[in-house]
Formats: structure tokens, sequence, C-alpha cells
């Protein structure tokens, strides 16, 4: 213990001093003494987001079936939580994770780089690099390590995935040994250095060259990358970070942190931030920070949180120098659940998937099975989920599986007896009412083979939206757990093109001296023509014509007379006395004939002009 004391205090970090708490700097290390902390508990500041729960809260499965599968869905975010992946560092600062998924630490006070593998196999991977602290992984594989130059000069160091070590860049500045804490690559390959002591950021080519990048920091330490290449920089002092453009503009990014050290980016652009606890007695945190800048607490309870880092699963590692571990902080959900009912373990079931059901990160499904013994029918199988700690419950959160004898009869197959509108345009979009039988829980609706969008869906009707389709008739279909409806007439639904009306270029004529002229007008084809009463009441209606003004007139043969119907609807008699008017027909003077039985002239179609002979 006297040889670790004395490490850890020959190198006091009195550059990067982080308040907690009081008017006085102290050192941002709490602890001499490595700790193992286990599974961290939940902060009460952390509200779970996320809902667990069964889909339905019964089942009834045969006994001959063997065996039984129950869904449970996941929906929504997980707190996360927070276990010990590796321990046994005497201070360890910064991560960073190889192409393969092991681990790097930078355990500070040991002079070391370690490696531990996804298994959490710890061995060294470097040592003689004094102070060891910032950690980057280049395109090539070769780590990047920030340690304790000479003549009291910081310095970046390569090391080869063979753990030959070089001097990469030198020339930064130190603080009673301490090195440069923070180290990120661009995209380019050119590696950019958080010269702590110096108050900048240094940019590094892949040559070696070191040039200022951005400077004005009071406290710069770990170091990100956005996708849009932006560099963000902790700013520990003072209790912000920073965001800075390719092009070198510094602006703050955040100021609702206290002390933060160490970054990373994950892949949505949410950004985890090392930060002291203002709410614990020497406690740290990890922050979320959305890409609009809103703080909240992601995790908490670690004695001295410094580098983070994300592996390929999405998963954040933390290290926590002061407690010598290196710990994960997963968005896992474990769900336990118990088993009751009539069914008895041994005798009627076997082989359950083991409590506590695991929801892997970005899983959203899982099921609890198991083995069915043949005598089990007409038995009962409870499960009922247990509140997890990163989750809540949702309804239903027990299932009751009956087992029966018998097998239950198959769904019945869907059928359709009727679809209204029975016709829409090409272009889709109709919302069309489809009347049956056994339509509940429909998977899908097609429309010749093309799927449409379901609104709603009951046991006797389902109200779709018809897709884009070409022109013709086509049988629609509805898929359940039955299978698919037979076609008919009833499901026929006819997609016809729109008609189009436009003038017939060429067509223009003028009557000379007439002040008047004509353009011909086409109407595109196929068009569905629509059928209106203009007017009723007639005994036995039969010739029709029209007069220049657009009204219409008909023969009644039975009644022996002409009406005359205008424009609006309205009916009134023309002409009376008439035997058997059948044909009509106007000439050019506006004269109506007719032949009842021999042709008539019946008048001078004009304005008060009512009947003629």
């Amino acid at each position: 213990m006297f040889s670790l004391l004395t490490s850890w205090m020959s190198r006091p970090k009195s550059g990067t001093m982080r308040r907690f708490g009081s008017a006085n700097n102290v050192d941002r290390r709490r602890s001499t003494v490595p700790v193992s902390l286990g599974v961290l508990e939940l902060d009460s500041r952390i509200v779970p987001a996320a809902t667990v729960q069964f889909n339905t809260g019964s089942e009834t499965v045969a006994a001959t079936a063997g065996t039984f599968s129950i869904p449970v869905t996941l929906s929504g975010a997980p707190s996360p939580t927070v276990t010990t992946f590796a321990s046994g560092f005497t201070g360890p600062e910064g991560v960073a994770f190889d192409a393969a998924g092991n681990l790097y630490v930078a355990d500070t006070f040991a002079d070391t780089v370690d490696k531990v593998t996804p298994g959490g196999v710890v061995s060294t991977f470097a040592s003689g690099i004094t102070a060891p602290e910032a950690l980057a992984f280049n395109a090539a594989g070769n780590l990047y390590v920030t340690g304790d130059g000479v003549l009291s000069v910081g310095a970046v160091y390569q090391v080869t995935p063979g753990g030959v070590i070089s001097t990469f860049a030198s020339g930064f500045a130190e603080s009673a040994g301490n090195p440069p804490r923070g180290l990120a690559f661009d995209a380019a390959g050119n590696l950019y250095v958080a010269d702590t002591f110096a108050g900048r950021v240094d940019k590094v080519t892949p040559g070696g060259v070191v040039s200022t990048f951005a400077s004005g920091f009071p406290d710069p330490a770990g170091l990100a990358f956005d996708a849009a290449g932006n560099l963000y920089v902790a700013d520990g002092t003072a209790n912000r970070v920073d965001k800075v453009t390719p092009n070198g503009v510094v602006s703050t990014f955040t100021s609702g942190v206290n002390s933060p050290y160490g970054l990373a980016i994950d892949a949505g652009g949410d950004l985890y931030v090392t930060a002291y606890d203002p709410g614990s007695t020497g406690a740290d945190l990890v922050d979320k920070v959305t890409p609009g800048g809103v703080v909240s607490t992601f995790a908490s309870g670690f004695l001295n949180a410094a580098a983070l880092a994300f592996d390929a699963s999405g998963n954040l590692y933390a290290a926590d120098s002061a407690a010598g571990t290196i710990n994960q902080i997963g968005t896992a959900v474990p769900i336990p659940f118990t088993l009751g009912g009539t069914a008895v373990a041994g005798t009627d079931y076997s082989g359950v998937t083991t409590s506590p059901l695991v929801f892997a990160a970005g899983q959203t499904t899982a099921t609890i099975t198991g083995t069915l013994a043949p005598g089990s029918g007409g038995k009962t199988l409870t499960i009922t989920l247990v509140p997890p700690t990163n989750a809540t419950l949702g309804s239903p959160s027990t299932n009751t599986l009956t087992i029966s004898a018998v097998p239950p009869p198959p769904p019945a197959a869907p059928t359709l007896t009727s679809i209204s509108p029975a016709s829409g345009p090409t272009a889709g979009g109709t919302t069309v009412t489809i009347t049956g039988t056994d339509l509940g829980n429909a998977t899908a609706v097609a429309f010749g083979g093309v799927a449409g969008a379901i609104v709603s869906d009951t046991a006797t009707q389902i109200v779709a939206t018809a897709p884009v389709e070409s022109a013709g008739v086509v049988d629609v279909t509805v898929t359940t757990a039955g299978g698919t409806s037979v076609t008919s007439s009833a499901d026929q639904f006819t997609y016809a093109i729109p008609p189009t009306v436009q003038f017939v270029a060429g067509s223009e004529t003028t009557a000379a001296g007439s002040g008047t002229f004509r353009v011909q007008v086409s109407l595109s084809a196929p068009w569905t023509p629509t059928v209106a009463t203009v007017a009723s009441g007639f005994t036995n209606p039969s010739g029709l014509a029209f007069d220049t003004a657009g009204n219409l007139y008909m023969a009644d043969a039975s009644a022996n007379t002409i009406s005359k119907i205008v424009p609006g609807g309205t009916v009134t008699t023309f002409a009376t006395g008439l035997a058997g008017p059948d044909g009509l027909a106007f000439d050019t003077a506006g004269n109506l004939f007719s032949d009842s039985p021999e042709v008539t002239q019946v008048g001078l179609e004009q304005p008060g002009l009512d009947s003629g002979g």
C-alpha cells in the first residue's frame, strides 16, 4: 500500500483540478484503494422510459404440441445498467477499442497499457510509457498513447499491434508529470491532442507535424468527433463542453455539466460525458447530451469516472480510476418472472426459459419457452413478470397458458361478400370498405397482389387504402391466420384512368364577320359515364331533341304531347293534340318537327311560344 500511495502522490493531477462542492480545488482522484463495485444501483434521477409486457394475457396450446412459446415485448428506451467489466487496475484513465473488440486501458499509475478481451481477460499489452493517459486507434490498428516525455514535456507514443513503441509527437505541455488528457482521430487520419496544460487542442498530421488547431480552453481533456467532423472538447474547470468546427471555430456546446472529463459519441449523435455528481458526496456520473444540447443523467455511482468508449454493440465503457475498474454501461434489460397455476413442474412441463428473461441492447421481442408432457391437458401455467430495475411493467404482465387435451380448431379462412366503392383511380388512395366474415386480425389486404394499407379491422369489416395499380379489374384478397380469401366476383375492384380534357391543337376556326370562333376539345378514354335522372313522370317518353338554348324537348306518345325541359329540370307542356308523337328534330330556323304519325311542323322555337302546328 505504501508504494501505491507514493506512486500516486508523486504525480498529483494538479493541472486539472476538479471542484467537488467546496471552494477549494482538490485532486480529481478521491481514493487510492481499488474497489470492486459489482452492479451499481440505478440512480433515482434516472426514470426508466421502457415498458415490458406480454402480447396477450392468455393463450391456449394443446398438450400434443409438446412445446409452448410465449412472446414478451419491450418498447421504449430502457435505463442503463452498470456492471464491472474488468478490475485490478491501479489507476485506469484512458480506454479505446480495437477493430476486434478488445478493450485497451491506460493504467496510469502502473505505467502500462493493458488489453482486455471481450470475455474480460486482462493482460499487459505495452509497458515503459510513463503515466499513460489518453488512448486512440488509427485506421491501421496502431494505438496512440499520451504519456510523460523527456525534459518534462508531454508526448504521444505509437504502439503497433505487435507492441512496438515509438515516439510519434512531442513538445506538449506537462504539469508535475501529467501528460495531455485527450486524443481523437478525424476521418482523414489526423490526430488531435488535448494539450491540457497549454489550454489548447493541437493537430498532428499522419507524418507527425504538430500545429495548433484551437485554443482558449482553461482545461481541455476528453475529445470526440461527430459524424459531421465537429470536434467536442471537455473543458473541465470551465464546466462546459465546447464544439469546434472543422475550420477551428469554437463555441460552447453545453454548460450543463460539472467538471467534464471523458467524452464519447454514439451512433445516434448523442454525446456522453463523465462529470462530477453534485447530488452525491464524492461520486461521479455519466451525463447524456442530445445534439440539441439537452443534458440528462445517464448513469451514476462512479468513484472517479475518467475516459469513455463504445464497443461495436453500442455498450458504453467507463474507466473508474479511483475504483481501479472498467465498468460496462449497457441497456440490456433482465426481466425476472415467476411460474404458477395448476400445472406441476417436472410432471406437466419442463425446460422453461431460465429467469430472468434478458433483452439484449436493441432487442424488442423475447420468448419464454418450455416443454409440455403428453398428459398435461386440462392444466394451466401462469407466468408473472416481476418489475425489472431499468424498465416498467406494462399490461398484461401476467399470461395464463391453458393446456388443452384436444388441439383447438384452426381459424377459418376469411370470406369477402362485398367491397365499396368497387372502383377508383390508378393512382391509388381510394378508401375501400371490405365486408365479409372471419376478417379479424388480418395480416394483409391485397389489390391484385399489391399490398394495400389496413386502416381498421374487425371480424366482419376491414377499411383499407387501395395501392397504386395499372388500369383494369383486380381481385381484392384478405389474409389472416386462417389463410387467404378465395376470389370471386364480389371482391373485384376496377382501376380506371380518369379522363382528361384538352384543346385539340390546330382546330381553331373563326366565322368571318360573326365575331365568333370555335376550338375543338377532346376527352380522353377510357372514361366512365355517369347516369342521372333529369325529369320524370312521363307516360311513354320517346323522341328527344335539344334546341339551341339547351332546352330538351320530349315526345310522349301515349299522352299525345311534347314537353319542354329547361336545364334546371323544370317540365312544361310545349305542344298538345298530336297523334302519338315519336321522333323529334329541329331545322336550322328553330322549327320543331314530329312524326305523329306523319311529319308535322310543331312550331318555331322561340321565347314565349308554347305550341304550334
